[in-house]
Formats: C-alpha cells, structure tokens, sequence
C-alpha cells in the first residue's frame, strides 16, 4: 500500500505530531514555518523527518509534491489556508478549528466540494479511554435515548503559563471568545452519540480580570452553550473556561441510565435507572475504562 506523503504546516505545534504521522505508517517528506529556529528543532528532536524538505514560505511549501498538508499555523487562519491546500489539489488535515466565521464555513465546505479533495478535522478528546468507554456504553444501548449531555474544557491559567503559550496580542488565543474553543468539550459528545447541533445559544460570563498580566484582549472567563441536536437531546458544554477546579467533564443522561467521568481519579461513573438495571450489576457502578 502507498504511504501516504504529508507536509506539516507550522512547527509549533505540528512538531509534536511528527511520530504520530509515522507511526500511522504515513511519511513526513516537507515542512513548513516562518521560523528557521523552529525547522531545526523538529528535525533535531525527530529524525524521522531528517529528509523532509524544509520551507520558511508558504506558496513554495504548497508546491511540493505530496498528498496532504497537516495544518498546524494559527487557529484563526485555517480556512483560508485549507483553501489553499484544497485548490493545490492536496488532501487536509486541520489540527484544530476549521474555521472562526459562518463565511469561512461555507467557502470551505465549496472548496471541498469543488476540487473533491479530502478535508478532516483533528479532534482528539473523543478517544480518551474514559470518552471511549462512554461511547461504548451509549451506542450498545444500555443508556437508553439520550435526553441531555454535558461537556467541560474548563483550563484556568496563570499568567506566566498564558503567555508562555500565547506570546503577543497577535496569538489566536489572546483575541478570540472562548464561545470559539469548544472542540475539547463538544466533540466528545458528538462522538460518543453521533448527534448534531441544530440550535445553538450562547452566553458568556465576563470577568476581565482573568487576564491581567496577560495579552489577552478579551475579558470573557466562560462561555456557556446550550446545543438543541437533531436526536432531540439537549447538550450544555463550556469550552476552554477560566475557573476552577481545572479538568474535563463529560456526562450522558438517558432514559435507562447514565455515565459521566470523574474529574480527578478519571474513572467512569455508571448508573442504572433501577428499572433497567442488567442483571448482575449494581444500580451505581465506578470503574477504570480500560
């Protein structure tokens, strides 16, 4: 079977993923960033990609020959680079969101539409071991329908790890709404169910002083947003809030019964509706997913 041949677009973070792109039995032949610094990093600490031919611009990167581009550069930019990609006649692969405006979504998805190339979306809070097990026990049936589900991101921060990872007003995280980052808290329960937003409402909660020493310059700690999906459930999910306790929380509420994971041991929380209750096993039951 043919590898595969990808090019990473930004090292910052794409850099990280350089072993993942190998040891799903795909190659790394170009990369790409503004920073030579960052290029000699990567090819330092992964010598998998010692060959890979190096690039500080863009439109010379997109011309290299390979069959798909990990984007990896600013949140706020990948839409107009997939496009880019898309009409290069390259498959893409976003590492984080697709698009930041309603306008962008729609270019993108007639991009794709147009040159018939691939476009996936990295997401990858759905295949925690706890999210996997979740998954399980709402697709064989044991929950139920589904009537509600909660989703947390919640990574409070302070100021030294903020700008430590956001340097400078220009950084995507530093200027967007946290109603922008629900990946981390959405995609889980999509996942887990299957089921689409329909409506959605959103409110914030304003606390600026979550960023002082910081260069945020917006002033919102937390975004919470209630999904209407197209299986009739209601989801309650808040993505990348500033308050503590600090973790991840996900919860699905059926009819039969209902699983949530705990935020500090990670395990798995069952319970049955008494009803419905398996033979054999407890109306509430704590476990590792394994």
């Amino acid at each position: 079977m043919k590898k595969i041949r990808f090019g990473i677009f930004g090292l910052g973070r794409g850099g990280y993923l350089v072993d993942n792109i190998f040891n799903a039995g795909a190659d790394v032949v170009a990369i790409c960033d503004k920073r030579p610094a960052a290029i000699a990093t990567c090819k330092k600490d992964h010598p998998l990609c010692k060959n890979a031919a190096e690039y500080t611009d863009f439109e010379e990167f997109i011309k290299h020959d390979m069959d798909a581009v990990l984007l990896c550069n600013y949140f706020c930019d990948h839409a107009e680079y997939a496009i880019k990609c898309l009409k290069a006649g390259k498959h893409v692969l976003s590492e984080t969101m697709s698009n930041v405006t309603m306008a962008e979504g729609v270019a993108l998805c007639r991009a794709v539409e147009e040159t018939g190339m691939t476009y996936a979306l990295f997401e990858n809070y759905p295949y925690f071991v706890s999210n996997l097990e979740m998954k399980r026990l709402y697709q064989s049936g044991e929950l139920g329908e589904l009537v509600y589900a909660e989703g947390e991101y919640v990574h409070p921060m302070d100021p030294k790890s903020a700008n430590g990872i956001a340097p400078g007003k220009r950084h995507w995280r530093n200027w967007i709404p946290r109603s922008y980052y629900i990946t981390h808290a959405l995609a889980p329960l999509m996942s887990m169910t299957d089921a689409l937003p329909t409506r959605v409402s959103s409110m914030a909660s304003f606390h600026p002083c979550v960023k002082e020493g910081t260069a945020c310059q917006v002033g919102d700690a937390a975004a919470i947003i209630l999904c209407q999906t197209d299986i009739d459930a209601v989801f309650r999910i808040m993505g990348c809030a500033w308050f503590f306790p600090h973790g991840n929380y996900y919860r699905l509420g059926g009819t039969k019964g209902g699983v949530e994971n705990d935020r500090i041991t990670g395990n798995v929380r069952l319970f049955y509706h008494p009803q419905y209750c398996p033979e054999g096993k407890e109306n509430i039951n704590d476990y590792k997913a394994e």
